[in-house]
């Protein structure tokens, strides 16, 4: 879990874990800082600047347009007994739903860079100037990809993709040490934004037979039944239970130790596929701090004559 202002990039040393089994509940402080840059020793970036990234998706791919899905003749194929003309068949509609593929990326817009940003982007740096490409597990600027591309596109030849890992797979070992190197280098903002989190963990949901039922109808009220039923994969799971539950309950009196233990077995299964996150205020009001340059006393004293 990754809690950022509007307008920030969700970076990944922000992130929060919620483990299987437990309720996070996140007590969430915003707060407004705005420093005075005093270099050298205490100087900060004045610039309030934005960044659009390119990041890998699979959002916009996969998009069939009309005319693609209306050139697939199912029947046509299922009638034919010539298996060149199969293949074919399979070939022409292979191309076609092919060219309705887009781009596996989207474009986002951040308003408010950040010290991260300087870091992350003085990382990209290093892979075009030892590698000359683009590292695919790293959020790329824009501005970047009308004179490059990602390490492995466009790349056919032996030497070449070998020569490209090696390199990729140096930098890559290197990651920590250029953060480090680009915050030697990279100010700090002078106007921050930032939540203060202090994070609280509770057992969860603590499933028993008594109480499985009451949870398991209360959580499949923001569910529909999904398309593949698996007894042990994500959603169905809490779908089967709830079937589970309501035979046991029925049967209650008559189960032996075993059937007992292995429904409570069940239920534990359950909770360990759940996490709950919550959002509470960690204070009523958030917290803003200003610094103003210094007026010393002498200053003062000379002012007033």
């Amino acid at each position: 879990v990754v809690v950022v202002p509007v307008g920030q990039f969700p970076w990944r040393d922000k992130a929060l874990t919620a483990s299987p089994g437990q309720h996070l509940e996140l007590r969430m402080r915003y707060d407004k800082v705005n420093r005075f840059s005093k270099p050298p020793d205490q100087a900060c970036n004045q610039s309030k600047n934005d960044v659009t990234y390119r990041l890998p998706s699979w959002q916009s791919s996969w998009r069939y347009t009309p005319q693609a899905l209306q050139s697939v003749n199912i029947t046509e194929l299922k009638n034919t007994a010539d298996w060149a003309k199969k293949t074919k068949i399979l070939e022409s509609i292979l191309m076609s739903l092919n060219a309705s593929i887009s781009e596996m990326n989207q474009t986002i817009h951040f308003s408010r860079a950040t010290r991260r940003d300087c870091v992350n982007t003085y990382a990209v740096h290093k892979f075009i100037r030892h590698c000359g490409c683009l590292p695919s597990f790293l959020p790329i600027p824009v501005e970047f990809f009308p004179t490059y591309n990602y390490c492995f596109d466009d790349k056919t030849d032996l030497l070449s993709i070998e020569s490209t890992e090696a390199c990729y797979m140096r930098l890559m070992a290197s990651i920590s040490r250029y953060e480090m190197e680009a915050r030697q280098l990279c100010l700090d903002m002078c106007e921050r934004r930032s939540y203060a989190i202090r994070p609280v963990t509770y057992p969860w949901p603590g499933l028993t037979i008594d109480s499985a039922t009451d949870f398991l109808h209360n959580s499949l009220g923001d569910w529909s039944y999904p398309y593949n039923f698996l007894f042990s994969k994500g959603v169905a799971n809490l779908f089967y239970m709830d079937i589970r539950t309501k035979e046991v309950q029925a049967r209650r009196s008559n189960l032996s130790a075993n059937e007992m233990l292995e429904f409570t077995n069940e239920l534990q299964n359950v909770e360990r596929s759940l996490a709950k996150i919550s959002i509470q205020a960690l204070s009523d009001f958030g917290q803003e701090m200003t610094e103003e340059p210094s007026y010393t006393t002498k200053n003062l004293m000379a002012d007033l004559g």
